[in-house]
């Protein structure tokens, strides 16, 4: 994943053109369809003559920005939610439980698609919408885990110790809940990363002529007999990031808490 992150982050210096440039000399055929993989292009060019190594370079800071970004705020407020409910219990818990039941209710991506389209499309939307809408799981995950420890002897000595609500969840019960907040943040970013190219795919997603995998594959579906290129090196690019954060998810779970190793 370190690969992926490097990718991302050079990407606008790697890429061997503009990916928002069209090359009319060379990067459309006489018959005006894509070129093919060649010197001046090695992965050949989409539909407008652009530079498609170029767009997936550029595309990878979209698809981790949005992964990262959109995770980072449903982890801060499931993480929060879960706390103060596991911990509280009564009717904070009651009531933020049924908020996940109802929530979770709904399709995650037809919602999601339906709150983008209500809205203008665009990257700071799509990063919203799926970081409000993405917190439920971690939620749930951190609750459960805080019942468990607010139990624990080290928690009754805090309180008999005449300890603070706050210090006892965020210095003594937040730490050991870090390590279940970490995994499920790895696999919401592979998540996330997957619901921002169906986004982008439905044309909800980053406008043009900003480069996204999922409008990638957009774009070149109608080209996929002529240039199966056009989908697949987005397609490929989508599976390896996906691939790649579920396994670091599964292997930090590993790590972090070896009896569910297996």
């Amino acid at each position: 994943m370190a690969s992926v992150a490097l990718v991302a982050l050079l990407g606008p210096f790697l890429a061997p053109w503009d990916p928002a440039v069209q090359d009319i000399a060379t990067g459309l055929d006489a018959s005006g369809a894509p070129v093919g993989p060649g010197a001046a292009h090695l992965l050949g060019t989409d539909a407008l003559g652009r530079d498609v190594l170029s767009r997936l370079l550029v595309g990878a800071r979209i698809s981790l920005l949005v992964g990262f970004a959109a995770t980072g705020i449903s982890m801060g407020i499931g993480l929060v939610i879960g706390l103060v409910s596991g911990y509280f219990r009564g009717i904070i818990d009651t009531v933020a439980m049924r908020s996940v039941d109802v929530l979770m209710s709904f399709p995650f991506l037809l919602l999601c698609i339906a709150l983008v389209a209500v809205r203008e499309p665009g990257l700071d939307n799509v990063l919203l919408v799926l970081g409000l809408l993405g917190w439920t799981t971690m939620a749930r995950v951190v609750r459960g885990k805080v019942l468990a420890e607010r139990e624990q002897e080290y928690v009754q000595a805090a309180r008999a110790l005449g300890l603070g609500h706050g210090r006892i969840l965020f210095r003594h019960i937040l730490p050991n809940v870090v390590g279940p907040v970490m995994v499920l943040s790895t696999l919401g970013v592979a998540s996330t990363i997957l619901a921002e190219s169906v986004l982008s795919y439905l044309g909800l997603g980053v406008p043009p002529p900003t480069p996204s995998w999922g409008a990638m594959i957009s774009e070149g579906q109608a080209w996929y007999r002529l240039a199966p290129g056009l989908v697949a090196a987005p397609g490929l690019c989508i599976l390896v990031t996906v691939l790649g954060f579920n396994l670091l998810g599964e292997g930090l779970r590993d790590v972090l808490d070896p009896r569910d190793a297996g």
